[in-house]
């Protein structure tokens, strides 16, 4: 199970100071989707407000860390009278993920792997035997776990790509093989009917289709959940 807090640390990334000369990325990400669930970038406020969902900074001005834990257990989980374990960490500076909100110039995804005993509380796996079973690639069951295990697995996964996310469309698509036959004659009447079921970007959330007021259906693009170094890539 994974948890989210907020936390301030005596430290933080280190942007570097021209973004015409990022080594790394400039835009926001979709990874603040990914492992919030219901909301990205575009729902984070700049500098800190109580009102937001999330902010870039906190009440006194320092930066803001998303702090995931894994593998808690209460006092005496399994009746042996152990004592409770707060759980294993790791920390993401909201600047890193969500930088052209924050008005960072420049930030960094992680060139390590997440430790080890968070790695296993929270998938089973560590890092290098999930990057050695193909959870780096995307696939459309990893379709939301994907961005985050590339984030947490910046060695093992070489490195987080936001230009390898696929779009609303490519993982809509990628489940037509499984509909034909029960619900469409062809696989083009599927890949066509899924135009329906898809949100590129914030603007076009929910998808279309009928009776889905909330979205619950939709096949979201990076765009959609948030990302705006998606338009960074190259054509």
């Amino acid at each position: 199970m994974l948890s989210i807090a907020s936390a301030v640390l005596g430290f933080g990334s280190y942007p570097e100071p021209d973004a015409a000369e990022c080594t790394g990325h400039t835009g926001d990400l979709a990874v603040l989707s990914s492992f919030m669930g219901s909301f990205g970038c575009e729902s984070v406020a700049p500098g800190y407000d109580p009102d937001a969902p999330w902010s870039c900074d906190l009440w006194d001005g320092t930066d803001n860390y998303l702090v995931l834990t894994s593998g808690a257990t209460a006092f005496n989980a399994t009746g042996n009278d152990e004592p409770a374990f707060a759980g294993y960490e790791t920390r993401i500076n909201t600047k890193d993920i969500c930088p052209e909100t924050c008005g960072v110039p420049c930030a960094h995804a992680p060139t390590e792997d997440a430790d080890y005993g968070f790695m296993m509380a929270l998938y089973g796996y560590s890092c290098p035997s999930l990057a050695a079973i193909g959870a780096c690639e995307w696939t459309v069951a990893g379709a939301v776990a994907g961005p985050i295990i590339n984030w947490l697995c910046g060695a093992s996964c070489g490195g987080y790509d936001e230009c390898s996310l696929p779009s609303g469309f490519e993982i809509a698509t990628a489940q037509c093989p499984d509909y034909v036959g029960t619900y469409y004659a062809t696989l083009e009447a599927c890949e066509t009917d899924a135009l329906n079921y898809v949100s590129e970007t914030l603007e076009d959330y929910p998808c279309i289709k009928e009776n889905d007021p909330v979205g619950a259906t939709c096949e979201l693009g990076p765009a959609a959940k948030g990302s705006t170094e998606i338009y960074n890539c190259p054509a």
